[in-house]
């Protein structure tokens, strides 16, 4: 809000020292286009394009469409568009002062011949190249006074904003009118080129037309040179042989069975009736009746008179004789089917040797024929191509005279008679969105930015941990001594009553059982771990409860500080290492009556190496008889990510609290160390915020539920 108003105030100053502007538009509709009827190339390029309403915004914007327009009105003459004097302001002057006095001095010295001067050339522009300069500047301001809007899908407003409304009028209904005029210069002139093509077009084709039917002529009288006849006659010829060729091939076979028939009863000298060609032939029928005749007769004779008898031998002998003449027959018989075959086989070749004359004769014809039919095709589309050619020819010569406007002006630009006060709304506005842009990127950024926990339900809801308890920020209280002080004052009640609350959230979040051993731990070191651990066993104790806290980080102990001991007194290390009992290094704190098993400054590792201690049986062995002896046994572990100490004594603890230190504890920090925990095995764990500061976490969001001391004050 507060960048938003800033910027609100900036907004209203820089729009009241604008100058008031006035804009004037007027309006074009464009009707259905023109019916082009010639879909040459040179009328595509040539033509306005009207695909969409940037086409018509560029070429509005053109030089060629602006520069008549600033001409036309003198705009390279009017203040504010050509080229202006020099205004000077007070720097300005002093500088061209100092400058004229430094050249006065060399000239001094040049006269005293103390210094040469350069010879300098001083180029002058000429009166038609500030002219055309003028043209220029006023054609680019007038470019960028120009505006369009477009209400509907066939409307185009062209609006000019200037500080003049009468210029403002005339520039727009100027800008309208050389547009105007601009697409019927275009059309006509595409039609023109059109029409010159085309005349061009109509001759080429004329003569390719003349050329095709032409040659389609010639291929004709070529066709017919070449059998003397058509080609569907010697398809009929070719058909008609095939019928005869395959009639005489048929009558082949039966012309060989019979001669072989023949030949084969004139070699058994067998009775020759059994022969179709024998049987059928007449003279031989007669012949077969005759000896018939005489063969009865023979028999008749028989009858009467001996086998030796005159009349028979007589009757024998005639059929001797008509025997001869048969068989003589049947061999002439013989010889011509003999004849026969030899003319169907001569008949067959001939037949043959015609058909293969007429088919090559068919294959030229055919080939010719497709010739013709692709010159044909030729002449066919182009004199199709000729005739539309022409069509279109005629059609565009009359389309020149019949031109209609493809855009008129609906509405002429009228001078305005107050200024805009859009502008000024719009730089107020664009301030105020600006503004509020500005502040709430940066609080977004801010907010990205921070890469700490600001409130317990945070931390809650982005680690999926419970948050046990929050222990609020002491004013002084930064030192372990100090906060622990605090907790026994009077004005400690606050903190007080959150170290219950972290006592009794312990004792119910985390287990059906309240834990008996808790190891409390940070993911690194300052986060208050050792300081959180001794405020909940002096809490625990407070309460009745029997408690101690063991100090187990070996590397960088500091509770013991805190207490004024003997230098020889025995410590944790000194009970693990036998040297002393667990009665005599143990001592109360008076205060809360707390058991306190401390590392001792005078105690020093055997080995050196802590880990292998945090993990001997030794250590096993001490905390099973604390718990046997305590109600509540607090560990105070090293910090997670910088060793693995802590991870060590977690396994042998009920539960495991991570302090999370208020706004400085990384989350990176956080998340690692319980991923440690998770990938040890370890599923009991909870969250403790500390050093929360009350106020702060309550402009982040922090409710009352989640800081114990919020209404503790209506109590004590």
């Amino acid at each position: 809000m507060v960048f938003a108003g800033v910027f609100a105030c900036i907004g209203v100053f820089i729009a009241q020292q604008q100058q008031p502007v006035y804009s004037s538009g007027g309006k074009i509709y464009f009707s259905q286009d023109q019916v082009n009827v010639v879909d040459a190339p040179v009328l595509q390029d040539g033509g306005i394009r009207r695909d969409t309403m940037s086409n018509y915004n560029q070429l509005i914007l053109s030089e060629g469409s602006l520069r008549p327009v600033v001409l036309s009105l003198g705009l390279q003459e009017v203040p504010g568009y050509g080229l202006e004097p020099v205004r000077l302001n007070d720097i300005d002057r002093a500088r061209l002062w100092l400058g004229d006095q430094i050249d006065a001095l060399k000239a001094e010295l040049a006269a005293r011949g103390w210094m040469a001067l350069p010879e300098e050339e001083v180029e002058l522009l000429s009166p038609e190249e500030e002219a055309e300069i003028a043209i220029l500047s006023a054609i680019a301001t007038l470019r960028d006074q120009v505006t369009f809007a477009s209400p509907s899908t066939r409307t185009l407003r062209i609006i000019v904003t200037t500080p003049d409304p009468f210029i403002s009028a005339s520039a727009a209904n100027a800008i309208i009118d050389r547009f105007l005029e601009m697409e019927r210069s275009a059309y006509l002139g595409a039609a023109e080129r059109a029409t010159e093509w085309l005349v061009e077009q109509t001759a080429e084709y004329e003569s390719r037309v003349q050329a095709a039917e032409a040659a389609v002529d010639s291929a004709r009288r070529e066709l017919l040179s070449l059998a003397g006849q058509s080609a569907q006659m010697t398809d009929r010829q070719i058909n008609s042989l095939n019928a005869s060729l395959a009639d005489e091939r048929a009558r082949l076979p039966r012309l060989r069975a019979d001669i072989e028939r023949a030949r084969a009863l004139l070699e058994e000298d067998s009775d020759f009736g059994g022969f179709t060609a024998f049987r059928n032939s007449g003279e031989m029928q007669s012949l077969r009746r005759r000896l018939d005749e005489l063969q009865a007769r023979r028999t008749s004779l028989l009858e009467d008179v001996a086998e030796d008898h005159p009349a028979v031998r007589a009757v024998n002998a005639q059929i001797s004789e008509w025997r001869s003449v048969l068989r003589s027959e049947a061999e002439r018989i013989a010889a011509a089917l003999a004849n026969d075959l030899s003319a169907a086989e001569s008949t067959v070749a001939e037949l043959q040797l015609r058909l293969q004359e007429l088919e090559a004769a068919g294959i030229e014809q055919t080939s010719a024929e497709v010739n013709v039919r692709q010159l044909e095709r030729k002449a066919q589309a182009a004199r199709a191509a000729y005739q539309s050619l022409l069509s279109r020819l005629q059609e565009t010569s009359s389309q020149q005279s019949l031109y209609t406007a493809g855009a008129r002006v609906i509405a002429e630009a009228r001078p305005p008679v107050s200024p805009d006060g859009g502008k000024k709304l719009f730089i107020v506005g664009g301030a105020v969105v600006a503004g509020g842009g500005l502040g709430l990127a940066l609080v977004l950024l801010l907010e990205l930015a921070t890469s700490v926990f600001r409130t317990p339900k945070e931390l809650e809801r982005l680690t999926g941990l419970p948050v046990l308890g929050v222990l609020p920020s002491i004013k002084g209280g930064k030192s372990r001594a100090t906060m622990l002080d605090v907790l026994n004052m009077k004005r400690g009640w606050v903190l007080r009553e959150s170290v219950r609350d972290f006592r009794t959230g312990l004792l119910h979040s985390l287990l059906a059982a309240p834990p008996k051993v808790v190891t409390v731990t940070s993911a690194v070191p300052g986060e208050g771990k050792s300081t959180t651990a001794m405020m909940l066993a002096y809490g625990s104790a407070s309460m009745g409860e029997s408690t101690i806290i063991v100090e187990c980080d070996f590397r960088r102990p500091g509770i013991a500080q805190l207490y004024e001991l003997q230098e020889d007194a025995p410590g944790v290390l000194s009970v693990l290492n036998g040297e002393a009992t667990l009665e005599e290094a143990v001592f109360e704190d008076e205060s809360s009556g707390a058991h306190l098993l401390l590392m001792q400054p005078n105690e020093t590792l055997n080995d050196g190496n802590p880990g292998d201690m945090l993990s001997s049986r030794r250590l096993r062995r001490l905390i099973e008889t604390l718990r046997g002896h305590y109600d509540l046994v607090v560990i105070d572990a090293p910090p997670l990510l910088a060793v693995t100490d802590a991870r060590l004594l977690a396994t042998h603890s009920d539960a495991v609290v991570m302090v999370v230190r208020w706004s400085q504890t990384k989350r990176s920090a956080v998340n690692e160390a319980i991923g440690q925990l998770t990938r040890t095995g370890i599923s009991r764990i909870g969250l403790c915020m500390v050093a929360m500061d009350a106020k702060a976490a309550k402009r982040c969001g922090a409710g009352p539920s989640l800081y114990s001391g919020a209404y503790a004050s209506n109590y004590c």
